[in-house]
């Protein structure tokens, strides 16, 4: 049973994986709010670290400080990326409108796995605590 849990938190990372990419790169074209799909990430993302919480997850504890530390890069990336975009956006002249989509896209994927990581991160950050204060 753990072991197809496990398949599952795997499953649902991926799909929110394809989800983050695909919006995205949808950002800097859509004409409707992507409100939804970020509420999906964020749900996608407190999945996985639920099933972390209760043992079940593809992330072990072996792995945690792995995952935290790709967890704070990405959030790093996903700001950084967010912050090039806004000023990209300004840019004027002969390249205005590809520097636009292009600075669009790279913020839009980077803000959207930063949403799908964000509450596993917390979750697993919240568990690492947790276990620290257990063992002394």
């Amino acid at each position: 049973m753990e072991a197809l849990v496990g398949k599952i938190g795997n499953y649902l990372f991926m799909i929110g994986a394809v989800i983050a990419v695909l919006a995205g790169l949808a950002i800097p074209f859509a004409t409707v709010p992507i409100e939804s799909l970020t509420a999906v990430l964020l749900l996608i993302g407190a999945l996985v670290g639920i099933l972390y919480w209760l043992g079940m997850g593809t992330i072990t504890p072996e792995e945690s400080k792995d995952f935290l530390l790709a967890a704070i890069a990405l959030g790093v990336a996903g700001a950084g990326l967010s912050g090039a975009a806004s000023v990209l956006m300004g840019t004027t002249g002969k390249l205005a409108g590809f520097t636009k989509v292009i600075a669009g896209i790279l913020g839009g994927v980077g803000h959207m796995f930063a949403v799908l990581v964000a509450p596993a991160a917390l979750l697993v950050a919240l568990k690492a605590l947790w276990d620290m204060g257990k063992t002394r």
